[in-house]
């Protein structure tokens, strides 16, 4: 499908989509970055040939950090047990679609990304269901992956010997890359190493350090997944967490299974590429296929959800491939063993987004959803025996089920409440209270819901977002000059006003939120593109094409996208000041074999090489619980005493940096103040503090400066003649 360029019916359209486009791209690049609002993308162009220079090899600065290819080395490893997990997860996914007899459904690329999509999902139960029974063992993971890779290599192979021997009289022409393809290619290949690079490097990000690893590694360490009172983040579905734990488990090591799971995350992106790719082909044209790629895996968001261990990646995926799973399922309908299973692979597709967060209900399950339901209605129409639409229906609501349905009933037996913390209201849950459902509730809920503001934060979604690319929306309008699937076109704009008006209207209005419209945005956009690409106006998309990928590659390898060290040592990096947190590495470097922290404040610690117990600012506070009783009143000194002695813990280290965010933000506990500690001090079970960080008031905020002044002037210090918060100090615990 192509723009038919001799029709005059298509003249004014092409000239008004040419000159949308236009100024789109100027908008958009004269626009300032949300986050860096004194910084417009015209002036981010002046520094893209030197973020790209420091792309060569030897060419990039790591200040004290050795760097360089010779330091790759590691990183082959963490490669190869990726790729064993994958290799293990299509296998598995083969497998099953092979039990469902849908081994010869679709073209080959179609099945492919089905067998990723089933076996990731599958993998993460897999984990799931051992470690709920304690068997988180490397030998056993390793040796049941083993066994999935081998059974499904011999029935491929043995599939393939039964398969009729083609005509070896009939000729085929050797296979060449076609040379307008090389170019695409590169592009993509370009981006695509440039994401596993980052991938392998250490995380930085605080959630991914707080729950999205820390949670894995707590179970990995324990070898049974257990319910953790003290991070409330790790009662969500964790699909993609749990691969992350498969990492770990695989390469028996949690630091190091962490990366590999970052690079097995990583894969969602192409494989999300692979479904928007056959979507295209089957609902407009390979050349929108290929543009999709291009579009999709080149939007900076792409990038940065790829190098770091959040969900948005899976998310994103789970939504394209189940559209595909959809799209099969609805051209099946009058072939019922095929379409029965096809219902319920797009059933367990849809709850595999749920599963990998609680936001794929509104962004995916619902919407294919009430999409299955029309296509059943409108099959009645025409049923007849061999269209029982009401099996398709409940195969697909089965499908659904058995993808969330194990992280519904973990939560039910381990709280009380299926999506616990969520619906605490009509489920109760065990460990939460009115005070944290209201801290919850004020913190994860949007600020209003003013009309007045859509356009505005519309307008930052498709143009201002520090990651958003510019080839979305300066030709997604373009898409309805395909005259002659319109239809389709039409739907799939509804799909992305539905994911907005989602986002704005039942989320805290996160960036991250709204990322499951860019694989339906790439849809639109490669299609516009494509009618301007056989136009007249085929200069202006090529440049705006150009413009695009290397002003994103220039933001993806630059600081702004996340960390940027590709060739760093990794072991170097890691113990570094950039990778841990100040407070927990000081004490990596001075605890000593046998000692235990109590971090208050802190819940950044995935890093920590020592024991500890923690809690995030949404729990209760540990200290509060061993200091007071269930009436707020102060326990005595031996009370607090055996609390601690009960605990193991020897040693206390607050963040009172960290403490000031949250009351400024989150709330939190008044019970944390220097005069807590000071009395535990009197008391003679706390030792007097070492002060290990500072910051100078004068680098705070108006807020943070009158925070500090009302309930932390105790922490403020005179440092070389300027003054400071003392942002970490570490306790000894007197015995």
């Amino acid at each position: 499908m192509s723009a038919d360029t001799s029709s005059s019916s298509l003249r004014p359209g092409i000239i008004a989509g040419a000159v949308w486009t236009l100024l789109f791209a100027w908008f958009f690049f004269d626009s300032e970055l949300q986050n860096s609002p004194s910084l417009s993308r015209w002036e981010f162009w002046q520094n893209i040939p030197f973020l790209l220079f420091d792309l060569l090899p030897g060419s990039g600065s790591t200040g004290d950090l050795p760097s360089g290819w010779a330091y790759f080395a590691p990183r082959h490893w963490l490669i190869l047990a990726a790729g064993f997990i994958s290799l293990t997860a299509w296998s598995l996914g083969r497998f099953l679609l092979r039990g469902l007899k849908l081994s010869n459904i679709g073209s080959s690329l179609e099945r492919h990304v089905l067998s990723l999509g089933i076996g990731y999902a599958g993998l993460s139960l897999l984990t799931l269901g051992l470690g709920l029974s304690g068997l988180l063992s490397s030998t056993l993971f390793r040796c049941l992956f083993a066994g999935i890779v081998i059974i499904e290599l011999g029935l491929t192979s043995r599939s393939r010997l039964m398969k009729p021997k083609a005509d070896s009289k009939q000729g085929s022409e050797p296979w060449i890359l076609p040379y307008e393809l090389m170019l695409p290619i590169a592009v993509i290949g370009t981006f695509l190493a440039c994401m596993l690079l980052g991938a392998l490097l250490p995380s930085i990000d605080f959630d991914v350090k707080e729950y999205h690893l820390q949670g894995p590694k707590e179970w990995y360490l324990a070898g049974q997944i257990t319910f953790l009172e003290h991070n409330v983040y790790t009662s969500f579905p964790f699909l993609t967490e749990m691969l992350s734990l498969t990492g770990m488990l695989i390469f028996g090591e949690w630091f190091w299974g962490a990366l590999v799971g970052k690079v097995v995350l990583m894969t969602f992106a192409p494989l999300t590429a692979a479904a928007i790719f056959c979507l295209a082909k089957r609902w407009f044209s390979t050349a929108a296929g290929s543009w999709a790629v291009v579009i999709y895996l080149t939007t900076p968001w792409v990038y940065r959800v790829s190098t770091i261990a959040y969900t948005e990646g899976a998310l994103m995926c789970y939504l394209a491939v189940t559209l595909l799973a959809f799209d099969l399922a609805r051209t099946q309908l009058t072939k019922v063993r095929s379409a029965k299973s096809l219902w319920l692979v797009t059933g367990v597709l849809a709850g595999s987004a749920m599963a990998c967060k609680y936001p794929g209900l509104i962004s995916v399950v619902l919407p294919i959803t009430a999409a299955a339901l029309y296509v059943c209605l409108k099959s009645r129409k025409i049923e007849t025996k061999s269209i029982p639409v009401f099996k398709f229906a409940m195969m697909f609501i089965v499908g659904g089920t058995l993808a969330i349905g194990p992280w519904l009933l973990k939560n039910t037996a381990q709280t009380g409440n299926p999506v616990y913390p969520l619906a605490w209201s009509i489920f109760g849950g065990d460990d939460w209270n009115a005070e944290l459902q209201s801290k919850w509730k004020d913190a994860h809920s949007p600020s209003h819901h003013r009309l007045s503001a859509i356009p505005h934060d519309l307008w930052n979604v498709v143009s201002k977002s520090d990651y958003q690319s510019v080839l979305l929306f300066a030709f997604a309008p373009l898409a309805f000059l395909a005259i002659d699937r319109r239809k389709v076109v039409l739907w799939l704009w509804i799909y992305v006003l539905w994911l907005f008006v989602s986002w704005w209207v039942f989320t805290h209005r996160l960036d991250r939120f709204w990322l499951p419209l860019i694989p339906v945005a790439s849809l639109l956009a490669a299609v516009g593109l494509d009618q301007l690409w056989h136009s007249k106006a085929k200069w202006l998309s090529l440049t705006v094409v150009v413009m695009a990928i290397t002003f994103n590659l220039g933001l993806i390898v630059s600081p702004r996208a996340g960390l940027n060290l590709y060739l760093a040592d990794i072991e170097t990096l890691a113990e570094s000041s950039i990778v841990q947190p100040p407070g927990v590495r000081a004490l990596n470097e001075t605890l000593k074999p046998g000692e235990k922290l109590l971090s208050v404040g802190e819940a950044n610690v995935f890093d920590a090489r020592f024991p500890l117990d923690y809690n995030t600012v949404f729990d209760v506070s540990l200290l509060e619980q061993w200091c007071t009783s269930s009436e707020g009143d102060w326990l005595t000194e031996p009370e607090i005493r055996a609390n601690l002695e009960l605990a193991g813990i020897t040693h206390v280290l607050v963040n009172w940096s960290e403490i000031l965010r949250y009351r400024l933000t989150y709330r939190y506990t008044d019970f944390v103040i220097p005069e807590s500690l000071d009395r535990l001090i009197d008391m003679g079970i706390l030792s007097t503090p070492e002060p290990l960080t500072f910051k100078s008031i004068k680098e705070m905020s108006e807020n943070e400066q009158r925070e500090v002044a009302e309930k932390l002037s105790d922490r403020v210090k005179e440092i070389q003649g300027e003054s400071g918060l003392i942002t970490n100090e570490v306790y000894r615990v007197i015995p």
